[in-house]
């Protein structure tokens, strides 16, 4: 497996080249949860949604403060219930 940057493989894609296989370890691939748990681990991205009626927000903020939390902590809870992550293991679905 030759090592490349992103860049310079995006740019050999884009100038047509379409055996890119070389860079890419494809005796040892990573499936797409330990990916994701390698690449983000103990990182954070921000979400921001603008257009949410204020019908919704005001349930949103009614559970929250039923919970006693923020209405951002009760957003990252729903979410990470419905896709089934556990901080814990840093892998969704687990």
């Amino acid at each position: 497996m030759k090592k490349i940057t992103a860049k310079k493989l995006e740019a050999l894609v884009d100038a047509g080249k379409t055996n890119v296989l070389e860079y890419f370890d494809t005796q040892n691939p990573l499936s797409m949860d330990t990916f994701i748990a390698e690449t983000r681990a103990g990182k954070t991205a921000s979400l921001h949604i603008d257009d949410i009626p204020v019908s919704l927000l005001d349930r949103l903020d009614y559970e929250a403060a039923h919970l006693g939390v923020p209405r951002q902590s009760l957003v990252k809870i729903w979410l990470a219930e419905r896709v089934g992550y556990t901080s814990s293991t840093l892998k969704p679905g687990a």
